[in-house]
């Protein structure tokens, strides 16, 4: 079997019987029966050609502008070369020497960790793309305003954009793409450490179509901008991670984002349970929910959980929560997963952590009354996590991960009634 369109992608491939994308074409190049039988395939179902992956390669420099002058990959739709090799603004440019309409259906472009394409690459690689729709330049350093306000000139399609890790860019960038990109469904600015609520507020205001919006890192907003978050209504992705000066104000705004799925606020500091709950109350749909680091998170916030998210929330980290005393003997806090049909309880051992171990294994008898019961080290609450299948091995995990991290004070276990 041949890798194509609707076939696996990654390592699912090989594992299904698929051939990688690369392995395809070396054995175009020592086959000519094979080379005939993939041309006469059907335009519309032949999609080798409409990838170019060189992520990771050398030369890829070289081999991009060789690829591009071949007639098969005219039609070419995606191409990689994520933390690729030897590729610089001087390749880029000469693509844009050979026509005008070289990339005409190039709809995705992968340039992360390019750190030789600079401003001048930027430009001259997307003067010939006006059809791209989703454009990554993550951790490149010599990306600048200049690079964003190319980019909204010659590529008029975008709606997924990923900035992650681009240091000069500023307020002003923001201000170009929230005039220019309304329709923007994903946005990933993590680390982008020039920018203010000045210009976060434009995008917040402006591009309402968001989906998924990467604030990772980001410690110098305040809740006059994430309070404008509330305005997202189709938001479901969400990371805060950093997020310093969020307080449960802002966090109560974001709370009317009733379509959240997936919410970071690891290190979120000043986040107590006031906000936690309007979260509870308002996002019904979460899935995963990080805590990781809030000490101002109590048992209540698991209460409320437990009652609004029930029937969603797959993976929960509360990590570093010490505010969470929860007693297994007394927990009520039960969480059904969904189509997993699991029933959780949600609690901290702790008080495991300062007794002996025959202590713990005295107390863990009462605990592990369930037919199975699965301990997470990154106290993470996991619908798909493996269950241990015997009292006995449940009691040796759970010394085990005593063991292992026994200066940590919260944990999770979850439990398959």
């Amino acid at each position: 079997m041949v890798w194509g369109d609707g076939a696996p992608r990654d390592g699912d491939r090989e594992r299904e019987g698929f051939l990688s994308q690369r392995d395809v074409h070396s054995l175009l190049l020592v086959s000519p029966s094979c080379y005939r039988a993939l041309l006469s395939i059907p335009a519309p179902a032949l999609a080798l050609w409409e990838v170019l992956d060189l992520h990771e390669m050398k030369n890829a420099g070289d081999r991009l502008v060789s690829a591009l002058s071949l007639p098969r990959y005219r039609h070419v739709k995606m191409i990689n070369l994520e933390f690729a090799q030897d590729i610089e603004d001087r390749h880029l440019l000469l693509l844009k020497s050979k026509g005008i309409d070289l990339l005409q259906d190039l709809e995705t472009l992968n340039l992360n960790a390019c750190q030789k394409i600079s401003d001048k690459g930027i430009d001259a690689i997307t003067s010939i793309s006006p059809n791209l729709r989703a454009l990554s330049i993550y951790w490149n350093v010599g990306v600048t305003d200049l690079s964003i306000q190319y980019i909204v000139k010659n590529c008029r399609q975008i709606v997924d954009l990923n900035l992650s890790g681009c240091k000069k860019i500023s307020d002003k960038s923001l201000h170009l793409i929230a005039d220019n990109y309304q329709g923007l469904e994903s946005l990933n600015i993590t680390r982008c450490i020039k920018l203010t609520d000045d210009g976060l507020q434009q995008i917040l205001l402006k591009c309402s179509s968001l989906q998924s919006l990467n604030l990772y890192a980001l410690s110098s907003f305040t809740d006059k901008a994430y309070e404008k978050i509330a305005f997202l209504s189709n938001l479901r992705f969400l990371d805060l991670c950093g997020a310093q000066n969020l307080s449960d104000e802002g966090l109560s705004c974001i709370a009317r984002c009733a379509k959240l799925v997936s919410l970071n606020l690891t290190w979120c500091v000043r986040v107590t349970d006031v906000g936690v709950v309007a979260i509870a109350q308002g996002c019904r749909s979460l899935e995963f929910l990080s805590l990781f680091g809030i000490i101002g998170v109590t048992d209540a916030s698991l209460e409320a959980l437990s009652k609004s998210c029930s029937k969603t929330l797959t993976t929960l980290d509360v990590n570093g929560c010490t505010g969470i005393k929860v007693d297994a003997s007394k927990c009520t806090a039960s969480v059904e997963f969904g189509a997993q049909h699991y029933i959780a309880r949600v609690f901290m051992i702790s008080s495991f952590f300062h007794t002996d171990m025959n202590s713990t294994v005295s107390q863990s008898d009462k605990i592990l009354e369930p037919e199975a019961v699965s301990v997470n080290g990154n106290c993470k609450l996991e619908s798909a996590s493996l269950a241990v299948q015997t009292k006995c091995q449940a009691k040796e995990t759970l010394l085990h991960t005593m063991e292992v991290r026994r200066t940590q004070e919260l944990s999770i276990v979850a439990m398959k009634w």
